[in-house]
Order: C-alpha cells, then structure tokens, then sequence
C-alpha cells in the first residue's frame, strides 16, 4: 500500500470504471496526496480516496479489482482501510466515515467486523463541476465562511 502519484491516475480511473464507477471525462492527472493504491504486477488492483477533515475525516471512493479471487480481494481491501485509517489517525481525525452502496453487501459485512456501524442509509449523489484553466481553483479566505443562498439550496437539496 502506498500513496497514489499523479501517474496512478489512468490505473485508478481504470479501476474505478471495473468497479462501477463512471469515471468518464473525469481529469485523473492531479490526484497525488489524496488516495492510496495497492499494485500487484505493476497494476492497482485497489485504491482508496482520503478525505481529510477534522473532527471527521472521510474515506470518499474505494475500489477492489473484482478480479481477484478468493481471500485475495479482502485482503486487498483490509490493507487499504489500515492504511487510510492510519493516515487519517495521523492527520488527527477522531472518527472515519465512508459510504458503501446498497448493492455492496459483503463490503458492508468486512466493514462492521472491523469496527464500522451503520449510521445511516441513503444515496450518493454527484455533482460534475467545471474545472478552469485546467487546473484547481486555489482556496482563499471566503471558503470558509457561511453557505451562500445557492451553496445552502445545493447542501439540502
């Protein structure tokens, strides 16, 4: 298990799409510092999003290639969290949360027999944001303050 590079980028997003996700006309080539990879021959066969916040920190996307067989994906997968609960514990969170979908019966089962509990139930939802010059938007000091009208009606839509 290790940090993610902005050259895992192309794999992560390959997984991603193996997993389910749709990762689609997403920029994967500034992802460093934010997720961790496990590899196997060279290719990720897992990843972790790390949302970092305190006094909760967020484990945003996880992805297990399917293709592994046995125990190996669990493994896989039991490897990440350790990892992502490590980096969080570093970075001073006091609890983890994370999101499986409905469909995800056995990852729910691996999370509570490793000490997660089921807070809540409900559905991920996305929202595609345009990026500018190619690049993120640096934060500055209004980031911070209260939600706007149209920031508040997206937060509680």
């Amino acid at each position: 298990i290790r940090w993610a590079g902005n050259q895992d980028g192309p794999g992560i997003a390959a997984l991603m799409r193996t997993c389910g996700y749709n990762a689609a006309g997403l920029d994967w080539s500034d992802i460093e510092g934010y997720w961790l990879v496990a590899e196997e021959g060279g290719l990720v066969v897992g990843c972790v999003q790390l949302a970092y916040s305190r006094p909760m920190a967020h484990i945003a996307m996880t992805g297990v290639d399917p293709r592994l067989k046995g125990h190996k994906g669990a493994a896989v997968l039991r490897d990440l969290m350790t990892g992502a609960v490590a980096m969080m514990q570093d970075f001073r969170a006091q609890a983890v949360l994370g999101f499986v979908s409905f469909d995800r019966k056995p990852i729910k089962r691996f999370y509570q027999k490793h000490g997660a509990a089921i807070l809540a139930q409900g559905h991920l939802l996305e929202v595609r944001l345009e990026v500018q010059d190619g690049r993120r938007q640096q934060r500055n000091d209004n980031d911070h303050a209260e939600p706007t009208a149209d920031r508040a009606a997206v937060s509680a839509a």
